[in-house]
C-alpha cells in the first residue's frame, strides 16, 4: 500500500467518524429541546385522599400541559393472541371539560401533581382487567404523551388468584 492509498483510507475513516459524531450531536440537540415526562403514582382506596399522579418534567425546557385524561386500554388481539404495540381505548375520563384548557406550565426538571379525589377518584386494584394510562397533551406537540399508571399485570404478581 502506498502513502497515497493510506491517506485516502484515513480521509474516508475521518469522514465516517465525523459524520457519526455530527448525527449524535444533532440527536442530542433536538432531544434536549423536546419535553419528556415521567410519573410517580400514589394510589389509595380512599376517595377523600384520592389518587395522585406526580409528573416530573425531565427536559431542560418548560412544558405547558394543555389537556389530560385517564384512559382505560386493552390490548388488541388477533385469533386470541395479543398484537404487539396496539391498543384499544375502552373508557376515558377527564377532570376538565374538553372545551376548557388546563394550561399549567411545568418548569424544567420541575414537578406537578394531579389529584384524582372525590368524584374523580378512579378504582384500581386486583379487579381491573385493563391498563390505565394518563394522556398528556402539551402545547407545541401534535401527539399526546402516554404514561402508564397501573394495570392488571402489576397486581397479579403480588396477589394470587
Amino acid at each position: 500500500m502506498s502513502g497515497g492509498d493510506i491517506s485516502v483510507w484515513l480521509g474516508i475513516a475521518a469522514f465516517a467518524i465525523s459524520l457519526v459524531l455530527a448525527i449524535l450531536k444533532g440527536i442530542e440537540f433536538y432531544g434536549s429541546r423536546r419535553a419528556s415526562f415521567t410519573a410517580s403514582v400514589r394510589l389509595t382506596g380512599s376517595e377523600e385522599i384520592g389518587n395522585t399522579i406526580v409528573l416530573l418534567n425531565k427536559s431542560n425546557i418548560p412544558a405547558t400541559i394543555s389537556y389530560f385524561d385517564l384512559v382505560w386500554v386493552k390490548r388488541r388481539s388477533l385469533f386470541g393472541c395479543p398484537v404487539p404495540f396496539t391498543r384499544e381505548i375502552s373508557y376515558q375520563e377527564s377532570l376538565i371539560d374538553p372545551s376548557d384548557s388546563y394550561d399549567e406550565t411545568v418548569p424544567p426538571h420541575g414537578v406537578h401533581a394531579l389529584v384524582f379525589a372525590d368524584e374523580s377518584h378512579f378504582a384500581w386494584g386486583y379487579h381491573i382487567r385493563q391498563n390505565i394510562y394518563l394522556r398528556l397533551w402539551l402545547i407545541g406537540r401534535r401527539q399526546p404523551i402516554w404514561i402508564w399508571v397501573t394495570g392488571p399485570s402489576k397486581h397479579r404478581r403480588h396477589h394470587p388468584p
